[in-house]
């Protein structure tokens, strides 16, 4: 976990917030810290860095999970983050023009 606090704090600012929110989730999915509660704790990693830059929080709604699942098992069986960066970039997206047109 200490690697992951560096990790975030060095990549702080290098990136669209997006970015490292999403790598942040990846990162944390790949530690698996808690014997329960880790889908849990990947949000919430991902949401307060979200949060930290003043970017809206991202849901991963119950029945677009399995997508989301699939684009991770990508990235770590390919060891390529691309697979994971680019669903949740568009998933982020999706949600913020959502947002959007909400307002």
């Amino acid at each position: 976990m200490g690697e992951f606090f560096d990790w975030h704090r060095a990549a702080k600012g290098k990136a669209n917030p997006v970015e490292p929110a999403a790598l942040a989730r990846l990162k944390s999915v790949a530690i698996h810290p808690f014997a329960d509660g880790n889908g849990r704790f990947n949000m919430l990693m991902t949401n307060f860095v979200l949060r930290k830059e003043d970017f809206p929080m991202l849901n991963i709604e119950y029945k677009k999970r399995n997508a989301y699942y699939r684009s991770l098992e990508r990235s770590q069986t390919r060891n390529d983050e691309r697979s994971c960066l680019n669903w949740l970039f568009r998933r982020y997206k999706s949600e913020y023009r959502r947002c959007l047109a909400d307002a």
